[in-house]
């Protein structure tokens, strides 16, 4: 995950005459799938029309958020300050779409980042500038497509370490699992899916990160099907 330090935000606000927020629009929470079946702050759009950027935004928020834009675009970096103006606070969190019109600018020849706030293990509240980062859905488990890839190869590295499509299996299931090298070389798990001795899928779970930590999110298969890819 990319990051810049968060006082670049500041730095760079005499930069900000020229881009304005002309129109948002924040559509209704879903409630109907769990909030850690979604990918929590993703860009799902980004295009560009003369001088006027259009941003479609997929974030998980308090379910009675109400938001205010800040923008500060710099060379190759555009961030959103995302802020919760509400005067109520939720006992809850929910997926919701954000889409920003913004005029004054030039091209999309750039990175969009976003102001990410959480508590650390001192619970320490840490503020961070990420990047917004588009994914092949909202979701965060493989699409139906990859569920029934058959190209597993079941490769190693040059260290040993399993890269790409493997199937693992008995008598009793399957496994079809995709992995990749992390930073350290080492293999690790995006996701896996669970098959019964017949071929019908029965669970399918993803590796996430958040806050600087990995677990892993399981979904049932009857409830992946209900998922709008």
């Amino acid at each position: 995950m990319k990051f810049i330090p968060l006082f670049i935000a500041f730095l760079l606000s005499p930069f900000l005459f020229a881009q304005t927020v002309v129109q948002k629009t924040i559509h209704t929470c879903d409630s109907k799938v769990h909030v850690d079946y979604y990918n929590h702050n993703q860009l799902l759009s980004k295009r560009f029309e003369e001088d006027t950027l259009y941003l479609h935004l997929g974030l998980v928020r308090n379910c009675h958020f109400a938001s205010h834009i800040d923008l500060s675009l710099h060379a190759d970096s555009l961030i959103l300050a995302i802020t919760n103006t509400s005067d109520i606070f939720a006992a809850c969190e929910c997926y919701l779409e954000l889409e920003l019109k913004i005029t004054g600018l030039n091209d999309t020849n750039f990175t969009v980042y976003f102001n990410h706030a959480y508590y650390d293990k001192t619970l320490t509240l840490v503020t961070e500038i990420r990047e917004l980062k588009k994914y092949p859905s909202r979701y965060i488990f493989p699409t139906p497509e990859e569920l029934h890839i058959s190209t597993a190869t079941n490769q190693l590295s040059p260290d040993d370490q399993r890269i790409g499509y493997w199937h693992i299996g008995n008598e009793k299931t399957d496994i079809l699992a995709l992995y990749e090298l992390n930073e350290a070389e080492c293999s690790v798990v995006l996701w896996h899916v669970l098959f019964d001795p017949a071929g019908t899928i029965i669970e399918i779970c993803t590796t996430v990160e958040k806050d600087n930590k990995r677990y892993s999110v399981c979904i049932d298969y009857p409830d992946y099907l209900l998922l709008d890819f």
